[in-house]
């Protein structure tokens, strides 16, 4: 009896569809497709599209892989499910944005442009 037990076969469900809607395993690209408004917001914040692709972009789907439908919070603006990822998002955006305008202050037109894309890579 209990051999049968242990040789049944169980449909082949989604991994981890037994567990809370927020600990549940993400599909990368339908992940990042769900949140295109945000990153395509941040890419154009960052608009240097040549080092998007090999340095940015990878880190968007670290971090995405790394919190994934986590809240931030138990309560407040980001408590819904992918709160950490919109969060984390949103605050690299604001950060290039008020990098941006702090090196805009520079006098120094080269000063200015060397500065940028380092502090817009350290920012993010």
């Amino acid at each position: 009896m209990s051999f049968l037990f242990f040789n049944k076969r169980h449909p082949k469900n989604k991994k981890g569809k037994h567990l809370l809607p927020f600990l549940q395993p993400i599909e990368i690209n339908e992940f990042l497709t769900k949140h295109d408004t945000l990153i395509k917001r941040l890419k154009l914040a960052y608009s240097d599209t040549g080092s998007w692709d090999s340095k940015i972009l990878p880190c968007i789907r670290q971090l995405a892989l790394l919190c994934g439908h986590l809240p931030y919070s138990a309560n407040g603006v980001f408590s819904g499910q992918d709160g950490l990822f919109k969060g984390s998002i949103q605050a690299a955006t604001y950060a290039v944005e008020i990098m941006e305008s702090t090196v805009q202050l520079e006098k120094n037109i080269m000063a200015q442009h060397l500065l940028q894309g380092r502090l817009k890579a350290a920012a993010l």
